[in-house]
């Protein structure tokens, strides 16, 4: 599965398509094929507006979301995917309450932080 959302990726960025929207829920399985969906629906324009798929987000367009999108944020997205697809859950959570500080991630994965301590 991975790889096939990895190609599938690839094959997108090679006709200079950005998906901007890459997460768990746009990842549809049907008759055994794999498809991509929710391209570009994207939108963070507020605090408000973020859900819980923020988790994905490339964390230059969650602090400032005049940032442009680009295949770098899919490759970002991806990579976040893959690590909740080996796992059984994302690298971080946000669980809709305060501020969605990854600042605070960053240092506490530096310092050998793990989920659970």
């Amino acid at each position: 599965m991975a790889l096939d959302i990895t190609q599938g990726l690839m094959v997108l960025h090679s006709e200079l398509i950005i998906h901007g929207n890459l997460h768990a829920y746009s990842i549809l399985i049907k008759n055994g094929k794999l498809m991509i969906t929710d391209f570009g629906l994207l939108a963070v324009d507020a605090a408000s507006s973020v859900s819980e798929n923020i988790v994905y987000v490339e964390p230059q367009h969650v602090h400032n979301p005049r940032y442009e999108l680009d295949m770098r944020s899919d490759i970002y997205s991806l990579g976040v995917l893959l690590w909740e697809l080996s796992s059984g859950h994302p690298p971080f959570f946000y669980h809709g309450s305060g501020v969605f500080n990854l600042a605070q991630i960053v240092i506490g994965i530096v310092n050998g932080k793990r989920e659970d301590q």
